[in-house]
């Protein structure tokens, strides 16, 4: 049975004013829980050379399908999502983000596909 929960679906604010605007995306619970262990394991990962570089910095970047060396704020997301999904043995086609290194792609997304709501700061 899928749960729905809320996803915020920017983790880094481009422009200032969407600072306070928020969408949500549907998100499988488990998928989401899993995503945050997975996101909890990179905790104190750190670039090789500051230059969006290292061994698991560059396995986000290709997992994500972006350039070794680009920015990956939004690819550590989609890399803990593809993973959780691959561990439960769920379809990697339908993460609740889309496969891109930026947040502010995975905000037009929430904007285009999501439900706007009340900015509360919360956990997802």
């Amino acid at each position: 049975m899928k749960n729905i929960i809320l996803l915020i679906a920017f983790w880094g604010f481009a422009v200032a004013g969407q600072a306070q605007i928020r969408y949500e995306l549907p998100c499988d619970k488990r998928l989401f829980d899993s995503s945050l262990d997975t996101l909890k394991g990179l905790v104190g990962t750190q670039e090789a050379t500051n230059n969006n570089d290292g061994a698991k910095i560059n396995e986000i970047q290709l997992i994500c399908g972006i350039p070794i060396g680009s920015a990956y704020c939004n690819a550590t997301q989609y890399y803990a999502f593809f993973v959780s999904a691959k561990e439960l043995k769920m379809d990697t086609m339908n993460l609740p983000i889309p496969r891109n290194g930026l947040a502010q792609s995975s905000f037009n997304y929430a904007k285009k596909q999501g439900v706007k709501t009340e900015y509360k700061a919360q956990v997802g």
